[in-house]
């Protein structure tokens, strides 16, 4: 039975990539390759990753209702006419 060594020298590559890649597979199994960009995640790994992006969302909703309005009443200024003057009459 060949050795590692040998195994990687056949195959054209360093002997760390493929010890590193043994212990990958050995780890995970299938799950270590995904290929194509696509990631084979466990349940909870899937789960924990859709979580992610709705506590994301959410805080990105939070800021943005954080964020004062122009038309809210505490960012209005009172109306004023020509000269400075409230234009709502006083009770004087």
């Amino acid at each position: 039975m060949p050795c590692i060594r040998e195994i990687a020298g056949d195959l054209g590559i360093a002997l760390s990539n493929l010890k590193r890649w043994y212990d990958q597979y050995r780890k995970r199994g299938e799950l270590a390759f995904p290929g194509h960009g696509k990631e084979n995640l466990t349940p909870q790994e899937e789960e924990n990753r859709r979580l992610q992006r709705e506590l994301n969302d959410v805080r990105q909703e939070r800021d943005i209702l954080k964020k004062p309005w122009p038309s809210s009443p505490r960012n209005r200024r009172p109306a004023t006419g020509l000269f400075g003057k409230m234009l709502i009459n006083s009770a004087s």
